[in-house]
């Protein structure tokens, strides 16, 4: 009924327009007696008037829908992808352009051709299977077949749907044919160098292997003699009242420095082996590790007094031997540096920064000057001016490289007798300091919790 009365608005509309231009032309008025003959004539007129000016709605009709074919009939035969229509029985109803370049015949030629007969033969019951799939279901399938081009296989990956034919009796595909040559191409060629790099990743594995028995076989070797020389001297100095006072000074340098050399050693294949280590990132508990090394260093001069602050809970993801040495380098240089004072405090914990968890240890011992705080992590860098402090200047370089291993920042604070600070962090997601699921350190003994905690 809508419809019905919009068709009888614009009836009226048209025959008040057909009128309109009638009165224009001079003819005469609507309102003439139905039965004058005159009456039937002006009928006449305007419904000739209103069959003109159908026939001219349907010439722009015409030339519009012309346009709009036009442009539809460029789009599809310019279009870069492949088009072509596929009766039930395979073969090509229609096809542009791009799909007649893909198969490599003219367009022309490809009326009422086999769409099997371009396949590879490897092909055809993928392409089979497809137009049958397609068929029954009615609705979008793909599947991807070769092309034999001269020099090459072409990897095409035909989408389409089954749709009624124009005569309404049989279905047809409607398909977009989509050249993937490159795309193959550059899969088999990150496969090729996949497999490279994990053949190298290997080869690699297996140097490191090597490299680090090496370097555990010189680090031993090296020892040695030193072991050697340093039993010696023990030995010559049992009976300590037949040496002047001169060679026990000689004997007590000698004996010192087989352990310095020997701490050089192993510090400098720490070094290296955390270069060149294999970095696997698990749950480590950095509250035990430097809990441990606490205990350690205590049992080294039981006679000072250090108050240890480690709290519980500090855990994060990262490489727990390498993250063992950085920890050991930070707390024996906080162990050092603190052994003017009377009551040295060490500190080790952790806070959040811009979503990020930084991790500290922080002591009052001799500090440094801030103008060389980008200095000190520099290999051979050392901070303190007497014989007594003076390490091997490897630990703090040792450091940064482990953390730059794991993605991390490391830097320090200080200052000339007020202490000093290393900041680290693990970056990426290696750091998190939520200690979930693990269990509470007991606080006993010289460990005590800071304030707040």
């Amino acid at each position: 009924m809508r419809r019905k009365g919009k068709n009888d608005a614009a009836t009226r509309a048209l025959r008040r327009n057909a009128e309109n231009k009638l009165a224009e032309g001079g003819g005469r008025a609507s309102g003439v007696e139905e039965r004058d003959p005159l009456a039937l004539v002006h009928e006449l007129e305007v419904h000739q008037i209103e069959l003109e000016m159908q026939n001219e709605a349907l010439r722009r009709a015409q030339w519009e829908a012309d346009g709009l074919r036009q442009k539809y009939q460029d789009l599809y035969d310019f279009a870069p992808v492949g088009y072509v229509t596929i009766g039930p029985d395979g073969t090509i109803r229609e096809a542009n352009e791009a799909a007649a370049f893909r198969l490599g015949i003219a367009r022309k030629r490809l009326r009422s051709a086999p769409f099997v007969s371009f396949l590879d033969i490897s092909s055809v019951p993928v392409f089979r299977a497809f137009m049958q799939q397609a068929l029954a279901t009615g609705t979008r399938q793909s599947c991807e077949v070769e092309l034999p081009w001269v020099n090459k296989v072409c990897h095409l990956l035909i989408e389409g749907i089954a749709v009624p034919a124009p005569e309404g009796k049989t279905l047809e595909v409607r398909a977009a044919l989509i050249d993937v040559s490159e795309r193959r191409e550059m899969e088999k060629r990150i496969g090729f160098l996949n497999g490279e790099l994990e053949r190298k990743a290997e080869a690699l594995a297996a140097v490191n292997r090597d490299l680090e028995a090496f370097g555990w076989t010189v680090t031993n070797e090296l020892k040695r003699p030193l072991t050697y020389i340093h039993s010696a001297m023990e030995v010559l100095t049992q009976d300590a009242d037949r040496l002047s006072h001169q060679q026990r000074e000689m004997a007590d340098i000698i004996r010192s420095s087989c352990v310095d050399m020997s701490k050089m050693i192993t510090t400098i294949f720490k070094l290296s082996r955390s270069a060149w280590g294999a970095l696997r990132c698990t749950a480590t508990d950095l509250s035990r590790l430097a809990q441990d090394i606490a205990v350690d260093l205590r049992l080294t001069e039981p006679a000072r007094r250090v108050t240890f602050v480690i709290p519980s809970g500090l855990v994060a993801n990262c490489n727990r031997e390498l993250t063992r040495i950085v920890l050991e380098n930070l707390l024996e240089n906080a162990w050092k540096y603190t052994a003017q004072r009377d009551e040295a405090r060490i500190e080790f914990g952790s806070f959040e920064q811009e979503a990020e968890t930084v991790y500290f240890v922080r002591d009052n011992g001799i500090g440094f000057d801030a103008e060389q705080a980008k200095d000190i992590f520099a290999p051979g860098f050392n901070l303190a001016a007497t014989k007594e402090l003076m390490g091997s200047g490897i630990g703090l370089a040792t450091v940064k490289t482990v953390i730059q291993r794991h993605g991390g920042r490391v830097w320090a604070e200080g200052g000339e007798d007020k202490g000093a600070a290393i900041f680290f962090t693990f970056s990426n997601g290696h750091g998190d300091a939520s200690g979930a699921g693990m269990p509470d350190l007991p606080v006993t003994g010289s460990f005590a919790a800071p304030a707040g905690e």
